[in-house]
């Protein structure tokens, strides 16, 4: 018996492009793309209705950012959104910084089971017993680089951080198909990702407000998103 896996990225997508609604599109056209431009809050919710309606078989997540970052090969420039741990230094990779952002990393994960066992909790709570729950934590307080990448299931929350972080009269907004979402963690081993919930997480108070999302990459280095759309809001 041969068993066809999905890879992702590699599924047809309906999308907006710069040039208007493209149906089908792969996902390394919307990667190369300008991204397309509204100009207010209730273009952008039209065009996700959109979105949402034509690539039911995704969970649309969002993410906003006040700049976009590239890959140039061969003079074709390319998306690309990285976790932290992975993000090159001054525009250029380093093969010294991944360890000891990794050592960073595994000190800070001891550190946080250790406070928590501290306060009481028990050694059978999720959060003690899962390492991808204490990386979420770490990723969304800003403690320290991880392979996770924060996105919302909030389209407003989105698009406000888009707009704050940017230094221009612009900002991107990356609209991201995920498999179905379930319980606090979703492993996904089509997808290559891990998904958790932050809410999920007892006593946490800012996911409540961000409503934020946690993705880790397990195959970081060959995986890539399937990015439904791309969008530059113009304010």
């Amino acid at each position: 018996m041969i068993s066809y896996m999905n890879v992702i990225g590699q599924e047809k997508l309906s999308t907006f492009l710069s040039t208007g609604w493209k149906s089908p599109v792969d996902y390394m056209e919307i990667r190369g793309d300008p991204g397309y431009l509204v100009e207010n809050y209730s273009d952008l919710v039209e065009c996700v209705a959109k979105l949402s309606l034509h690539n039911q078989h995704h969970v649309l997540l969002y993410r906003g950012q006040g700049r976009e970052y590239h890959m140039v090969t061969d003079e074709t420039r390319f998306t690309v959104i990285k976790p932290s741990i992975f993000r090159a230094i001054m525009g250029q990779p380093s093969p010294v910084a991944f360890p000891q952002r990794y050592e960073t990393l595994i000190h800070a994960d001891k550190l946080l089971s250790e406070k928590w066992l501290l306060h009481g909790l028990e050694e059978s709570d999720p959060i003690v017993r899962h390492r991808i729950l204490r990386w979420s934590i770490l990723q969304h307080y800003e403690v320290c680089r991880t392979p996770l990448l924060d996105v919302t299931n909030s389209l407003r929350v989105a698009a406000s951080i888009a707009a704050l972080t940017s230094k221009n009269d612009f900002a991107y907004l990356y609209v991201l198909g995920v498999p179905q979402l379930s319980g606090a963690i979703t492993a996904s081993a089509e997808a290559g990702l891990q998904i958790i919930r932050l809410s999920e997480l007892r006593g946490a108070v800012i996911p409540y407000y961000q409503m934020a999302i946690g993705s880790k990459f397990t195959r970081p280095f060959s995986v890539e998103w399937d990015e439904s759309a791309k969008i530059v809001a113009s304010p």
